[in-house]
């Protein structure tokens, strides 16, 4: 048992570790081209690659089988933010068609979590569900920045989260249950978020830059939210 439990305190180590590394680069990589324009198109593309490398290795070291057919649909959406890393800078793809994938892309994270729930969910599906949603929005926010002119401040769609793990990391207690508003509202400004960034291919810059700036606001008390109900039960926690 005791060895048992060691292995198990191991995995969950190494689990975090990857986790960190992967928060880190994220935060890290989209934000070159800011400081070195002539490298844009160099990160695009080992964005592309490092999603492709990176996911491929934490949807199969996944130990739970078998994989639910929600969990493949969630791997098409992240091919789909690959895709559009590697077509958008080279003008394949008009406004209005990159606006249906990024539609259709959020039609399919819908389905899929009906799909979940009929099939039964899984810790893995909701942390891969939960991570590809992540990385599809920071892809979007990264294109968003460098290839239809916004201001770099529309990356923090993407980064906020990324951002806020280093928070949460020590915060975050065991288990935590999200109170129903709390759930509903993160859910709403997900959706919203990726609907925004779908709009911004379709809409003038300048009532996009507003639309933006009310939903990164939305995004900052989202996440404040969320930070706030960990302190609430960590407290709660240490006085019992």
């Amino acid at each position: 048992m005791v060895n048992l439990a060691i292995g198990a305190y191991k995995k969950e180590m190494n689990k975090n570790r990857i986790s960190t590394i992967h928060a880190l680069l994220s935060l890290i990589i989209p934000v070159i081209p800011i400081f070195y324009p002539a490298l844009l198109q160099f990160v695009t593309k080992s964005m592309a690659i490092y999603a492709v490398i990176f996911f491929s290795f934490f949807y199969f070291s996944n130990q739970i089988r078998p994989y639910k057919p929600a969990d493949g649909i969630t791997a098409f959406r992240l091919l789909i933010a690959v895709f559009l890393l590697l077509l958008i800078p080279h003008n394949y793809l008009a406004p209005l068609i990159i606006f249906s994938i990024i539609i259709f892309a959020e039609v399919l994270d819908g389905l899929d979590g009906k799909i979940a729930r009929r099939t039964g969910p899984t810790k893995f599906g909701a942390i891969w569900d939960m991570e590809t949603d992540a990385w599809f929005i920071l892809s979007l926010s990264f294109i968003t920045v460098f290839y239809l002119d916004y201001p770099w401040w529309i990356l923090g769609f993407g980064l906020i989260r990324y951002f806020f793990y280093f928070i949460f990391y020590f915060l975050k207690p065991d288990s935590a249950a999200f109170p129903k508003k709390l759930s509903f509202f993160s859910k709403t400004i997900c959706v919203s978020t990726v609907l925004s960034l779908a709009l911004f291919w379709i809409i003038p810059n300048t009532p996009g830059i507003y639309l933006g700036f009310i939903i990164l606001s939305l995004l900052l008390v989202s996440f404040f939210w969320e930070g706030w109900v960990y302190l609430e039960i960590r407290f709660q926690t240490k006085n019992r």
